[in-house]
């Protein structure tokens, strides 16, 4: 669509960059200045719209602010707007909380079957919903991992180091939650891997089985690739330029 840019500046210092569309089909236009004043740390955006029919005609306004977001950031609306809508209008909403559904989804239902685990999950200690969820992984990772490396590089480790690493994996890691809460909880995994290993190691060598087990070999499988898949192969692998 057609597009027109202008700088607007005033007395005291502020400019204002303003972006005009029009839109043909609707014979509407819009226009918004981003504005910035001497001395103050704010990013004013301005609106203009004008319905140059005799129809009553809904706009749609988006921002996207490439700045910094933290603890002392803030959004101002103006106060009359009270209802939200999508890009083809086919779902409303009120503003600034959603008090029913919203394409098909209870937004307020979901605020009030979830308001008891998400503001622990804001808790600055988990340091966002993403690291709460790898630090919970914590509890499984090391058991897990040292029971199938150890039993796949020591033929002789009894089953009984492999349920000693299950259980010993979460108790250890949440030992270290508990009473080393300052140390990041990657170190704690590392930490709760090499004590699961040691113990492993330990009852091997206490009760090492008598017959070292040996893996399964499948004779019937055929591994090796033949002339065509190799072919297929290097053309899909993208060549460097």
């Amino acid at each position: 669509m057609p597009a027109a840019v202008a700088v607007e500046e005033e007395a005291d210092g502020s400019a204002t960059v303003w972006l005009s569309e029009h839109d043909p089909m609707a014979r509407m236009k819009g226009m918004h200045g981003v504005r910035l004043q001497p001395g103050v740390a704010r990013v004013e955006l301005r609106a203009r719209v004008y319905n140059r029919t005799d129809d009553v005609q809904t706009f749609l306004w988006w921002a996207n602010a490439g700045l910094e977001a933290h603890e002392q950031y803030q959004s101002f609306f103006p106060p009359d707007v009270v209802y939200m809508a999508d890009h083809a209008k086919r779902a409303m909403s009120a503003f600034p909380l959603c008090g029913g559904s919203y394409y098909g989804v209870d937004y307020a239902a979901r605020a009030r079957d979830g308001g008891l685990l998400a503001p622990q999950l804001a808790d600055p200690r988990f340091g966002g919903v993403f690291q709460f969820i790898q630090q919970f992984q914590g509890y499984i990772c090391p058991g897990v991992v040292a029971a199938f490396v150890f039993g796949l590089l020591v033929p002789t480790a009894p089953p009984a180091a492999g349920v000693v690493a299950l259980v010993a994996g979460p108790a250890l890691y949440g030992l270290f939650q508990q009473f080393a809460p300052n140390v990041h909880f990657l170190l704690q995994v590392a930490l709760t891997f090499q004590l699961v290993v040691f113990a492993m190691g330990f009852i091997t060598f206490v009760r090492p089985l008598k017959t070292p087990r040996v893996l399964p070999v499948c004779e019937d499988l055929e591994v090796r690739s033949t002339p065509g898949l190799k072919l297929a192969g290097g053309v899909v692998v993208p060549q460097p330029c």
